[in-house]
């Protein structure tokens, strides 16, 4: 009972010895460096009043102390990750730190080739789906760190957390912000060692993002966009404050008015949306089927799509996620996304979707 107030009173003092290091956008986020050592704390996404999980990153260039700031202590760089998502999985390879990815998950989403060609040598291991994971595979890997998309409820990685493995709470994708979730390139650059190489990433696609933005800020008529398909019946409509909506605002166009709401998508009747977006100018869709769809399999799919000027006029732009790295490649690179949706709303500014960036196809 003696050594409490002292374990305590150290900790705060060494915390208090921290120097913050400066985000512009993430809210989530929140990094400082203290004596050979680097904190991270990640609020949680469903109750921004608390943290979801709190990092201590020590380089193993230098030995363990008695006593840190409470959170879980990785060693860095990572050397053999189990990557749950192919989105960080193309970070690590773009970061420059593809041989720290030891294990994958969801392989069938990934196309990075290198690391196809490596689970095919052997030498990345495929350790199941990501909600399913191989439980004997990944004791067999033993990882040094876990890399997984968080959820509200924790149930679906309860039995990882026995492994005793330091899991990375990947909660960038709940930023609500395009630029908001690429800047969590810093806490995975940190992770991997790799900071020189994560900022300056990260400062180019700042800028570049910035810079479209600019061009398409000053448009005299915003197109009025509509997005995705209905699901059985209901039909998810990105709100105006998500990183979706963020985009297509940013990018000189507009959601339908019905489109409210802080962050993620809003879910609505097939007759609601066609009540308010049956006048959008242009529908972009989503989609990972083997085969292209087409405004034949549109109409067939369901007759409600046939009442929207987009599909009359032949305005829909659709990317087929299974040919596309759309997932793998957008969340940490906005700005190719943008300058792809402003070929689409406003070809008559000029702006080129980046070399072998484009996105969306007219069908």
């Amino acid at each position: 009972m003696c050594l409490l107030p002292i374990s305590c009173g150290s900790r705060h003092n060494i915390a208090a010895e921290e120097e913050e290091i400066p985000l512009k956008y993430a809210t989530l986020l929140k990094m400082s460096t203290g004596d050979g050592y680097t904190r991270v704390r990640i609020r949680n996404p469903w109750d921004t009043t608390g943290i979801l999980h709190s990092y201590i990153l020590v380089p193993d260039s230098v030995p363990l102390k008695d006593h840190y700031p409470e959170g879980t202590v990785i060693r860095t760089p990572v050397k053999r990750g189990l990557i749950f998502s192919s989105v960080h999985c193309s970070l690590f390879d773009e970061l420059g730190a593809i041989d720290a990815v030891a294990g994958i998950c969801d392989a069938e989403y990934i196309h990075n080739t290198t690391l196809m060609r490596k689970q095919k040598e052997g030498k990345v291991s495929n350790c199941g789906g990501s909600m399913a994971p191989d439980m004997e595979k990944i004791v067999a890997l033993s990882p040094d760190a876990l890399f997984l998309s968080p959820y509200q409820d924790p149930t679906p990685y309860a039995k990882l957390k026995e492994l005793g493995v330091p899991i990375v709470e990947c909660a960038d994708y709940m930023e609500t912000n395009p630029l908001a979730r690429a800047e969590w390139i810093k806490f995975y650059s940190a992770l991997t060692g790799k900071q020189s190489t994560g900022d300056k990433l990260f400062s180019e696609v700042e800028s570049e993002y910035l810079r479209l933005k600019g061009i398409a800020s000053h448009v005299n008529k915003r197109p009025k966009v509509l997005t995705e398909l209905k699901q059985g019946d209901t039909w998810f409509l990105p709100a105006k404050s998500s990183t979706t909506g963020i985009l297509i605002e940013d990018a000189g166009g507009s959601l339908p008015d019905i489109a409210k709401g802080k962050g993620g998508s809003v879910a609505y009747s097939p007759e609601k949306i066609l009540m308010n977006a049956a006048d959008a100018d242009l529908w972009i869709i989503k989609y990972y089927n083997n085969t292209d769809i087409t405004y034949n399999w549109i109409s067939n799919e369901s007759p409600v799509y046939r009442n929207f000027d987009a599909f009359k006029n032949k305005k829909i732009y659709a990317c087929n996620t299974s040919k596309i790295w759309f997932y793998e490649e957008t969340p940490f690179h906005p700005h190719w996304l943008l300058a792809d949706m402003i070929s689409i709303f406003h070809p008559e500014l000029g702006i080129k979707p980046y070399s072998g960036k484009t996105y969306y196809s007219n069908l």
